[in-house]
């Protein structure tokens, strides 16, 4: 699973109803990796990798992070058989 914690700026957040305050982007973002975490951890092989780099293509900003990850998965598939 690829994440990106740091999407939330200001002016999104008041596109969104809230009302962009550091405390609120702060608990956005807390809210957000712990969803995260708890969604890698519904999978017996999940792990949660963070693209801080990257803006919403993680593939375009951060494609060495997305080969990475899709290697270490068919590496999985190879060692579980």
């Amino acid at each position: 699973m690829l994440t990106r914690t740091n999407g939330l700026d200001a002016d999104s957040a008041r596109q969104f109803g809230a009302d962009g305050s550091p405390a609120t982007l702060a608990r956005w973002r807390r809210d957000h990796w712990s969803m995260a975490v708890e969604y890698a951890a519904t999978s017996s092989r999940g792990s949660l990798v963070s693209a801080n780099e990257s803006g919403h293509f993680i593939g375009f900003d951060q494609p060495d992070l997305v080969v990475s990850a899709v290697r270490h998965v068919l590496e999985d598939a190879r060692t579980a058989r």
